[in-house]
């Protein structure tokens, strides 16, 4: 049997989105179902500062550089390296067509989110020929 995942996102008390809950429940054939509700494990603050730092002082300025002339902003980059390690197949599951998406970073826990990472830091030091410090990490620069 299939598994369905519906990630729901409760502010002040409401659903926010209450489409996306509703269409799961009203996909499934008549029976009994086991519901269990746990919080996201997502990225933490830390994880994503770092994360944006690291786009706009390495990727962003290295992809620009060797002639990724749309690449001009940390947002683009996001997308970028977003669309390289986060492509994502489905499937139709009546049809059997097939597609891609990109998962969204929100969606990634914190394992995924540093396993993320890591496949930057690799690409980056293979295609960019740039090494991104790790959080822990810092640069001292010698001229």
């Amino acid at each position: 049997m299939a598994k369905y995942l519906c990630i729901a996102r409760i502010e002040g008390g409401k659903i926010q989105n209450p489409k996306a809950v509703k269409t799961l429940f009203e996909a499934l054939k008549d029976g009994k179902y086991k519901v269990e509700i746990s919080p996201l494990n997502t990225r933490s603050l830390n994880q994503n500062s770092y994360y944006w730092m690291m786009l706009t002082e390495y990727v962003q300025p290295a992809l620009y550089d060797i002639g990724w002339s749309d690449i001009k902003t940390k947002e683009a980059a996001h997308e970028f390296v977003a669309g390289l390690f986060l492509k994502r197949k489905i499937i139709n599951e009546q049809t059997w067509e097939e597609t891609q998406r990109v998962k969204s970073t929100t969606e990634l826990s914190k394992t995924e989110f540093n396993e993320y990472l890591e496949d930057i830091w690799k690409w980056a030091a293979e295609y960019l020929s740039i090494t991104i410090p790790a959080p822990n990490e810092q640069f001292t620069l010698y001229e």
